[in-house]
């Protein structure tokens, strides 16, 4: 008998983390549930059942996604899938004028949005790489969340897409890597959602939202489900809009100087022992 397959979804008690939940359980998926939430995470198990554990996580604490994906390994020995999607938007305008401290200079930016958005799912995907690589198989499929203010410019969200644009980066950076590795069973894409009605809209603004411009967190779910279906697809960004899923091509070389630099040239040249100095 083949055993379950399992995931893990950062942000999984709400939004689209909690449909992808519920929609890999109708498929026989086991599901390990990190949120910071305790009481939503509490009641997607409750709802959900024994598919299904929570394990309460700040994804900006290296620890505590580390000992979480532990737990989910030691309770079913296998991970298969990882959606590294917990994110938080801005909370101040960094263009906003500030008071002045004593030293002339203004205080110090909040940056959180970085530690969550693009630090935690930095986190998840070092994590899940080591977890993979414990499958007999060897693989899995990593997938994060972006935005499609990492794809376009984003006024008033400008930390917010920073960081959603190294979601990008990365996701890219290291499909490339692994294929170079020859990890090829491991895929890692990137989703961009538009507009997603979740706990992030507040709620009064999400009744003045035209329906036609809003997209359903279902159109998200589809997405991850093509990647888990064609482990072939990798390096891919998807953007989510409506209903309808589009693949985003990096930007082509400018010059053969540039190609030669961002494929691997310069690494080529390298002499054993001088990657590490070039890294310091």
């Amino acid at each position: 008998m083949q055993m379950p397959q399992v995931a893990i979804v950062t942000g999984g008690a709400s939004g689209m983390g909690l449909a992808l939940v519920k929609s890999l359980v109708e498929r026989g998926w086991n599901v390990g549930v990190l949120d910071k939430d305790r009481v939503a995470g509490e009641q997607v198990v409750k709802e959900l059942g024994a598919q299904t554990i929570f394990i309460e996580v700040d994804v900006t604490k290296y620890d505590d996604q580390a000992n979480a994906f532990s737990k989910v390994w030691a309770k079913w020995r296998r991970t298969d899938l990882v959606y590294a999607n917990a994110g938080i938007s801005d909370r101040t305008d960094l263009i906003e004028p500030a008071e002045e401290l004593e030293n002339g200079a203004p205080p110090r930016p909040d940056t959180f949005v970085v530690d969550v958005c693009l630090l935690g799912v930095i986190y998840s995907s070092y994590l899940a790489l080591h977890f993979f690589r414990k499958n007999t198989t060897q693989g899995g499929t990593l997938v994060m969340t972006s935005s499609i203010a990492g794809i376009y410019s984003a006024p008033g969200v400008s930390v917010y897409a920073a960081a959603k644009h190294g979601v990008i980066g990365l996701t890219r950076s290291l499909a490339y890597r692994l294929q170079q590795r020859g990890d090829t069973n491991i895929s890692v894409n990137a989703i961009c959602p538009a507009l997603v009605v979740t706990g992030l809209v507040n709620p009064d603004l999400a009744k003045r939202i035209p329906q036609e411009y809003i997209t359903p967190a279902a159109t998200i779910v589809k997405a991850i489900e093509r990647f888990i279906d064609d482990p072939s697809i990798t390096g891919q960004v998807a953007e989510c809009s409506g209903e309808e899923i589009f693949y985003r091509d990096g930007h082509a070389f400018s010059n053969e100087g540039s190609k030669w630099v961002m494929t691997g040239g310069l690494k080529r040249l390298l002499l054993p022992g001088e990657e590490q100095a070039v890294r310091k």
